[in-house]
């Protein structure tokens, strides 16, 4: 989606070729893109000149020569583009102006929701959707006023920098790169922010803007000015589409997600979350090693919480005996095991009636502490308890056999589950991942390697 730079760019493109050239007809093909009347769209602008083009945040304003002004947006894949005759319509024109002197500005959009509107030109600016724009970003917004706003606001901050309402002119491209370069979480809320974040966002907001506009904009998917030339600010991009590339400030890679249903790449490094508390899920098969990480996390200062250990408190629970003694018949940790030896399916039974109650305490324990969390779940993405989390790690071990199995019966046992539960089908899932395949030492040095 053309961002601030690249609607500039295209409104300096069109103030060097169509000012004062009178418009002969409009040929209409997508009717939705136009707001009002199109009868009434068409004659004023036939007859008609633009006589200059503006911007404001990402809008066009075509100034009309009539007292009149059009209202433009790109919003997906709009764009301009100028053409010597009339045969020369380009793919996806929805839109033509045909001027006195046979040429042509084609409106092209090929997922058609663009919009255009005609607006007077003594109020357009008091009335929706120009008056309910917030600053620009690329100028001088004032920091008190703006950190008074946000901090009211408990949106991510990733959703409040794309608000057109708060600051106009940010999307999804810039906003990354204006996050990573200020080393800022796209997941932290707004009110949780201090001045200085703010000053620093918005510093940097500006500066990646203006640096844009020098480029003519980022070129990325189908941007084009001035008949076909492109911007080259993607050469410059830091974080934006570099999913899996490595951070050129500290050589991690950059993870992508999804905030507010837009793809938001970050480094989960330099980009250290703030808020009044961060969740951090710990998984990984048996044996793996996350009850030492537990420990470890423990002495950084995090408050913990192990499923394993709370599962086990649970066979010492009345109640949660007298439900296994309803579905299984048994009332101990050491019957249901002999009982899953004999009928795997039980397993999943069991589980169906121990991961509400965990999820129930996680819940609680989180609602109920703040800080550094971390909390050991041994299956954490099949129970779905990994979207409790604001991160989370897997451990995964390449250990033999021989390592787990040496450990006798129960050891076979261990290694078979593991074994079906296969987690490197979940690596997408993970923030981090930690191969735990030496020495206590160097498993300590690799949980030394994490985020603080």
């Amino acid at each position: 989606m053309p961002e601030l730079p690249e609607v500039e760019t295209v409104k300096k493109a069109l103030n060097k070729i169509i000012l004062n050239k009178k418009i002969k007809d409009v040929l209409i093909y997508r009717k939705n893109i136009i707001e009002g009347d199109v009868n009434y769209f068409k004659k004023t602008l036939i007859n008609s000149k633009f006589t200059k083009v503006d911007r404001l945040g990402k809008f066009l304003i075509f100034n009309l020569d009539n007292d009149k002004a059009m209202l433009s947006h790109l919003r997906m894949e709009g764009k301009y583009i100028y053409k010597d005759n009339i045969n020369k319509k380009s793919e996806y024109a929805r839109i033509i102006f045909i001027f006195s002197d046979g040429t042509i500005l084609n409106y092209d959009d090929s997922r058609t929701f663009g919009y255009m509107s005609i607006r007077d030109k003594k109020d357009y600016l008091k009335v929706p959707p120009l008056s309910e724009l917030g600053e620009e970003a690329n100028k001088n917004i004032n920091i008190v006023k703006m950190f008074a706003r946000l901090s009211k606001d408990k949106r991510l901050i990733k959703e409040v920098l794309l608000d057109q309402h708060i600051i106009s002119g940010l999307g999804n491209i810039y906003v990354d790169e204006t996050l990573f370069k200020s080393k800022i979480s796209p997941f932290s809320k707004a009110n949780l922010l201090t001045k200085k974040d703010i000053e620093t966002i918005l510093k940097n907001a500006k500066e990646i803007l203006n640096l844009a506009i020098k480029h003519n904009g980022s070129s990325v998917h189908t941007f084009t000015w001035d008949n076909g030339k492109s911007g080259d600010m993607q050469n410059f991009l830091k974080v934006y589409g570099k999913k899996g590339e490595s951070c050129p400030n500290c050589g991690h890679d950059f993870k992508k997600t999804f905030i507010g249903g837009r793809g938001t790449t970050y480094c989960p490094y330099c980009q250290k979350l703030k808020s009044d508390k961060y969740v951090l899920g710990i998984t990984g098969p048996i044996s793996s090693g996350k009850s030492t990480l537990l420990n470890e996390l423990k002495k950084k200062g995090y408050k913990t919480y192990s499923c394993d250990e709370e599962v086990d408190n649970l066979y010492n629970d009345l109640l949660f005996k007298l439900e296994l003694k309803k579905l299984f018949k048994v009332d101990s940790k050491e019957e249901i095991i002999s009982l899953i030896k004999k009928d795997k399916s039980i397993l999943n039974k069991l589980n169906n009636l121990i991961h509400p109650i965990i999820k129930k305490q996680i819940v609680s324990f989180i609602r109920k502490n703040t800080g550094k969390l971390a909390i050991e779940v041994p299956l954490l993405y099949q129970a779905g308890f990994d979207s409790l989390m604001d991160e989370n790690i897997l451990i995964l071990t390449s250990k033999n056999k021989d390592y787990i199995v040496n450990r006798g019966e129960k050891g076979k046992e261990q290694f078979n589950l593991n074994k079906d539960l296969n987690y490197y089908q979940y690596k997408n899932k993970a923030t981090y991942i930690i191969y735990n395949d030496g020495s206590l030492i160097s498993f300590k040095k690799e949980i030394n390697k994490l985020p603080q």
